[in-house]
């Protein structure tokens, strides 16, 4: 306390010091009244309460080699990732995938030249941003995939680093429901 400056401190702050350095050591009665209510409180509610001992006995302690814990860990993230490259194979359109016989195929291009990465999504794939990715064309400028879809009329976008984008090539749609406007493809049977 003596290095505080008495003007540093509020008048009640000095105050309260004041009483503490003057008054004796406190009487051991408030801690026997404070463990007395406590007992009182145990008594009174004994389902909510429970004994440490007891509580110790419901820990349960997993013991394993660290080894064993290696394994199992590997073993998750195997099963993890198998698990997860055939949730992604079952989404994108494969080439040797069975289509209608009335499929016609059809070239999606779109020129991000500054792109990272360019997908296809559409209520043909469920508007899915990782269904069918683009390649980049020689040109490194444009991205392509091609898809066989049977005719009728599409609505699309293409997904560009995480944001949509419209195709500058093809007829614009009204707003969707969630207020932006998508490109349209109408796709005639031969």
């Amino acid at each position: 306390m003596r290095d505080i400056r008495d003007r540093d401190l509020s008048p009640r702050l000095r105050a309260a010091i004041q009483v503490l350095m003057e008054s004796p050591e406190p009487d051991a009665s408030w801690r026997t009244s404070l463990l007395e209510r406590i007992h009182d409180a145990r008594r009174a509610k004994p389902d909510d309460v429970i004994p440490l001992h007891a509580r110790r006995r419901a820990v349960r302690r997993w013991a394993m080699r660290p080894v064993t814990a290696l394994a199992a860990g590997l073993a998750c993230v195997i099963v993890g990732a198998a698990t997860s490259a055939a949730v992604l194979r079952a989404r994108v359109q494969r080439p040797d995938a069975p289509v209608s016989a009335d499929a016609l195929p059809v070239r999606f291009s779109f020129s991000a030249p500054g792109a990272a990465q360019v997908s296809l999504v559409g209520d043909f794939n469920r508007w899915d941003p990782v269904a069918l990715p683009l390649r980049r064309a020689a040109d490194g400028r444009t991205w392509e995939v091609e898809v066989r879809l049977p005719p009728g009329r599409y609505s699309y976008s293409f997904m560009v680093d995480g944001r949509l984008a419209r195709d500058p090539a093809a007829p614009q749609d009204v707003a969707d429901e969630y207020g932006s406007a998508n490109s349209v493809l109408l796709l005639r049977g031969s």
